[in-house]
């Protein structure tokens, strides 16, 4: 058996979804995500992008914007 991670995000336009056979390499493509967008938000776009994909996840979903335009699901998946 073999395990996944997934993690789905809904915003105005539509769903992303993402997968990677590591944490690390899930959270690597939703901190892209974030860069991508980062300065789309008033809220963020004067805040200097942290250093870290796990701060930057923290700041982008867990800021003011947060639930407003975007969320974000994690899930881990074991494939048979």
């Amino acid at each position: 058996m073999e395990t996944i991670f997934t993690a789905f995000i809904s915003h105005k336009h539509g769903d992303n979804t993402y997968a990677s056979k590591t944490e690390e390499g899930l959270k690597k493509q939703i901190a892209e995500y974030c860069t991508d967008w980062w300065n789309d938000f008033d809220t963020l776009s004067e805040i200097k992008i942290p250093e870290t994909d796990d701060e930057i996840i923290d700041l982008y979903f867990d800021g003011e914007h947060a639930g407003v335009w975007e969320s974000l699901t994690y899930d881990e998946t074991t494939l048979l």
